[in-house]
């Protein structure tokens, strides 16, 4: 997937509510209710949640920069800040937490299926 302009400058038909679909899913909706009431294709959803892991996870465990996570993820810095502003947010609401702890375990899943394709390629 190459990246284009409108990745890196949130235009054109790039973004498109990911940052709605994230908060939705956090607050207990399931991926396929959210791509039901979005009008969005269920693997849309599930994108939107593994770019949102990889946000995540690079922001809070690797500390990398909004600019480096943009970049390498592919995706609008505008939509990186976002997806931190949002996981700062309710990461404090009880209500998320169950969420946010299935997030944190996706985020190892994406991780140990990353590594697993690498050894693959090697």
């Amino acid at each position: 997937r190459l990246p284009t302009r409108g990745n890196y400058c949130d235009i054109g038909p790039g973004i498109s509510h990911k940052t709605e679909a994230i908060k939705r899913y956090l607050k207990g909706a399931t991926v396929s209710e959210i791509a039901m009431i979005m009008a969005h294709h269920h693997r849309s959803i599930e994108r939107y949640l593994d770019d949102f892991c990889m946000v995540i996870s690079g922001h809070v465990n690797d500390k990398f920069s909004v600019t480096r996570l943009s970049r390498t993820l592919r995706i609008s810095e505008k939509l990186v800040r976002e997806y931190i502003d949002l996981y700062k947010q309710l990461q404090k609401d009880p209500d998320c937490q169950l969420r946010l702890q299935q997030i944190l375990a996706r985020i190892e899943e994406l991780f140990n299926r990353t590594q697993k394709n690498n050894r693959r390629r090697q």
